[in-house]
């Protein structure tokens, strides 16, 4: 084919670099907003900062987009977003950090983002934040945003006042799917692998927040799309740690892996994949499903899928010591399971299978309700069954 190419749906909508930002209406006893801030940046060569010395739900800064943006279906928003005394802000119950998106300055709707208890906090950082402006809101500023999606803003609630930096800062922010869409990749150009796309995402000009390198793991979410309509995918990796971000303004089906294109080939060998067991919000809406959608060639050995949604596969997978461990429905639809094994699945069956003759040494552990397999098809079938006590 030829070399891997790593590109993604997002739009920009600001660098935090320049445009117009002002105070937030209704929550005005900040300082008046910095823009393209040099000092502690996480993309471009510039951020907006603010300094509060208030407690409360006293400030915030709000970026005004000059036009309407359109969001079109499962579309969300991406924001940086970071608070450097995490001590200084309330819980993510409290919503110590928000985002808001609205018609007018002051006149928003805002969710919760970022606590002193969650995701970057206790210890800090910049943290890219995914929203859904369909959802619920948590909290609202002169009666809403009614569904227009002009100023973008953050806001926060602190427990204890600064006495001096600019401590809130906001930086790029992006909307759309979040569609990471991985194509192309050969023996003599390299083959697609999950570094290659945190190279891209980590990029200094993008920063996009899909694929982020974290030390030894790596921090995804959004839609991970390998091999298009246009364009199959050779993608080959091994030996890989891989953290889904809990998204919990967002929808069910927002972290998602899908396999395109009847030529693509994904090559997976001790490939680690663990959603968050846990939520601030109470439960984590977004877990992570993985979708063979047309009948490409897949091959997964010894992998592992923890606490994460539903598998769906298709005649030309093949899938060998692969451990799916608080999982939900697996969908064999003709693949081949050899010394698999489906641990206090989440769901009633754990797997739904077409042709036992390919499912071969597979273990299978309760979680103390349920059955291991359905089938789906009527007939008469011989499975030799081991049982260990």
């Amino acid at each position: 084919m030829a070399a891997p190419t790593y590109t993604t749906d997002l739009t920009l909508l600001t660098n935090a670099e320049a445009g117009t930002w002002a105070e937030l209406t209704g929550a005005t006893q900040g300082s008046a907003p910095v823009n393209n801030d040099p000092d502690y940046f996480i993309q471009g060569a510039g951020c907006t900062t603010q300094a509060s010395r208030k407690t409360g739900t006293a400030a915030g800064f709000v970026y005004d987009h000059g036009t309407n943006v359109t969001f079109a279906t499962d579309d969300v928003l991406f924001i940086w977003q970071v608070f450097l005394a995490t001590n200084a802000i309330d819980t993510w119950a409290n919503g110590g950090m928000r985002i808001g998106i609205g018609s007018a300055n002051g006149t928003s709707d805002f969710w919760k983002a970022i606590g002193s208890d969650s995701y970057r906090n206790p210890y800090g950082g910049w943290q890219n934040t995914a929203i859904d402006p369909t959802f619920t809101a948590d909290y609202t500023l002169g009666g809403g945003g009614g569904g227009t999606y002009r100023w973008f803003a953050t806001w926060y609630n602190q427990v204890s006042a600064v006495t001096k930096g600019n401590m809130a800062g906001c930086d790029a922010m992006y909307y759309g799917r979040g569609d990471f869409i991985v194509e192309l990749g050969d023996v003599g150009n390299g083959y697609a692998t999950v570094a290659g796309m945190a190279t891209t995402n980590d990029n200094q000009t993008n920063r996009y927040g899909l694929m982020q390198e974290q030390g030894i793991i790596y921090l995804w979410k959004g839609l991970w799309t390998l091999g298009t309509s246009t364009n199959a995918v050779d993608f080959r990796d091994a030996n890989r740690s891989i953290e889904i971000q809990d998204t919990p303004r967002t929808y069910a089906t927002f972290n998602r892996i899908e396999v395109n294109n009847a030529s693509s080939n994904v090559e997976w060998v001790a490939i680690n994949i663990t959603a968050p067991s846990t939520s601030p919000s109470g439960s984590v809406l977004s877990a992570g499903e993985f979708e063979v959608v047309d009948n490409a060639t897949v091959t997964k050995n010894a992998c592992v899928f923890t606490d994460m949604s539903t598998f769906i596969y298709q005649s030309n997978s093949t899938l060998t010591n692969v451990v799916y461990r608080r999982c939900g429905l697996v969908t064999q639809a003709g693949a081949t399971f050899d010394r698999c094994s489906f641990e206090e699945s989440t769901n009633t069956p754990a797997l739904l299978a077409t042709n036992l003759s390919l499912i071969t040494d597979t273990n299978f552990v309760s979680a103390g309700t349920g059955h291991a397999i359905q089938i789906d098809t009527a007939g008469t079938y011989t499975w030799v069954i081991f049982l260990v006590f």
